[in-house]
């Protein structure tokens, strides 16, 4: 079946709070320390949406916090300058083609294009600014974005590390992107018979960690994330199985999904570390399995394998053989 990945108009907003804290006394904020901007969610925040044409427009909102009345009844100035030097590694500068700051409230100050400044009169909590996106200009879905801004008081000192910056990334979706259940799973390694696909044991035992979340690692992959009792929620991190009554993995190895998007089918499983990796694990498809997407019912069938020389000596070199059914449950964040 010929897939096409579609292509939808999104209106969203991006609501970044920001806040700004500030003692009664107004000390030199970048001299000792203090925070005068941050995302609610931390120094950086991530932004996926789904691939959309013409122009949208996405309302960025700084908000302010005071730990007082009378700090509220202060007015604030913070100095905010653009730095591409932040942009964290496999990021690429938000270029001016992708956007423009189209429009804001008073005390956004913009110099050449840019948000130079934020001012706060007395009793002020909110600034609203405007980003017009273009869609034509998002059409490679390997690319992912990001603006960085180092974050000054009106003196012009820096805030000390991980205050004194804030990120915004920005990536398209794809079709497969989503959170998924394994419905069913098969799962042989020849080093011990006796250890079997975590989901099947799941249903057995009521272990809760049955969901995943595959994110878009480019137009035509999907990276492997999990939540694992091991190491909290991270990409490529662990591989989870059931050694025997109990859940264990092998670490520094995650799959990465391949898919042909006129077919949907199946084409590649790679290791998210590197192939081979250090440990010489890495993935290959098993081209027996079914191996494909169902967009109806948003379901992946896959059959792949664990290739260990350092293991298992002979040629193929295949340690683990992995079969899952993966259900669509929802979308990632």
């Amino acid at each position: 079946m010929k897939q096409k990945i579609t292509v939808l108009l999104v209106g969203f907003l991006l609501t970044l709070g920001i806040s700004s804290c500030i003692k009664d006394s107004a000390p030199e904020l970048g001299s000792s320390g203090k925070t005068i901007l941050k995302f609610n969610e931390g120094p950086r925040k991530d932004f996926y949406y789904l691939p959309f044409t013409g122009t949208q427009t996405a309302t960025v909102t700084f908000t302010r916090e005071a730990n007082s009345a009378a700090a509220l009844q202060k007015p604030v100035e913070v100095l905010v300058l653009e730095d591409a030097t932040l942009v964290p590694a496999g990021y690429t500068e938000l270029p001016v083609a992708n956007f423009s700051y189209a429009s804001s409230d008073a005390g956004i100050i913009l110099t050449s294009g840019k948000i130079t400044a934020i001012r706060f009169a007395a009793g002020e909590v909110s600034r609203k600014i405007k980003l017009t996106l273009t869609g034509s200009a998002w059409t490679d879905l390997s690319v992912k974005y990001a603006k960085a801004y180092k974050i000054t008081d009106v003196a012009g000192n820096q805030l000390s590390a991980g205050q004194g910056s804030l990120i915004a990334t920005f990536a398209i979706k794809n079709i497969w992107d989503g959170v998924y259940e394994v419905t069913s799973g098969d799962f042989s390694d020849v080093t011990n018979p006796t250890w079997s696909h975590l989901n099947t044991w799941n249903a057995a035992n009521g272990y809760p960690n049955t969901q995943y979340t595959l994110k878009t690692f480019s137009s035509t992959k999907i990276a492997y994330w999990a939540g694992t009792p091991f190491s909290g929620f991270q990409f490529a991190r662990t591989y989870l199985f059931n050694a025997g009554g109990g859940a264990s993995s092998y670490g520094s190895l995650s799959p990465i999904f391949e898919f042909n998007p006129t077919t949907n089918a199946v084409v590649g499983v790679t290791n998210a570390y590197g192939q081979p990796a250090s440990n010489t694990r890495s993935f290959q498809l098993d081209p027996t399995g079914v191996n494909t997407y169902d967009p109806a019912t948003k379901t992946i069938r896959v059959k792949y394998q664990m290739t260990q020389p350092s293991v298992v000596t002979a040629a193929p070199h295949i340690r683990t053989t992995i079969t899952e059914t993966l259900k669509y449950v929802g979308p990632t964040n």
